[in-house]
């Protein structure tokens, strides 16, 4: 009635380099208050982690109470690395992985 396990070896988990094996998307939120500056900078930091999960942005209407969603060109490794990036630069909750 005992459980007991084998392994030939064990590794330490990165979570910075762990993969995902399903297929994940990824959006991203873009506050009302953003500029051109801001949006370039998002996009260039969404460049720097090629991989092969589809990406779009949320971008709200004029009120800010509905979002028109914008699938981008390219596609992302999504991560924490990546994930914490954007939400620096358009803060907490902005970046949704699924």
């Amino acid at each position: 009635e005992d459980f007991s396990f084998l392994a030939d070896s064990v590794e330490g988990f990165d979570p910075d380099q762990a993969r995902r094996t399903e297929m994940s998307e990824v959006q991203v939120e873009i506050p009302r208050n953003a500029d051109s500056k801001l949006l370039q900078q998002v996009n260039l930091t969404l460049k720097q982690y090629p991989g092969s999960a589809p990406i779009s942005i949320l971008i709200p209407n004029q009120t800010g109470t509905t979002f028109k969603k914008m699938n981008l060109a390219f596609t992302v490794e999504p991560g924490f690395e990546l994930v914490q990036n954007i939400e620096t630069l358009l803060g907490p909750g902005t970046v949704k992985v699924s």
